[in-house]
């Protein structure tokens, strides 16, 4: 599986919308939007929130056994963590 964010805005980010993506298929299987306002105006906390919420509600349903990324520390981070 693929997480990929995508931030909407020209020049700071705002809103971010991740998307979670089987590799094989190209299924999106998630989809989490995160507004600046729910991490307290951080932007840069919004792609942990978006893929953290989105994990969640997918291991659920599924066995999530590995996941493709940037190379964000932050991602880094929280997938250790889990």
């Amino acid at each position: 599986m693929w997480g990929w964010p995508v931030r909407f805005s020209r020049f700071y980010a705002k809103n971010l919308c991740y998307f979670i993506i089987e590799m094989v298929s190209e299924y999106i299987l998630e989809v989490e939007v995160v507004d600046k306002r729910h991490v307290d105006m951080e932007s840069t906390a919004m792609e942990k929130k978006a893929l953290e919420k989105a994990l969640t509600r997918l291991k659920q349903v599924l066995d999530v056994s590995e996941i493709g990324t940037d190379a964000s520390t932050t991602i880094k981070k929280l997938l250790g963590e889990l």
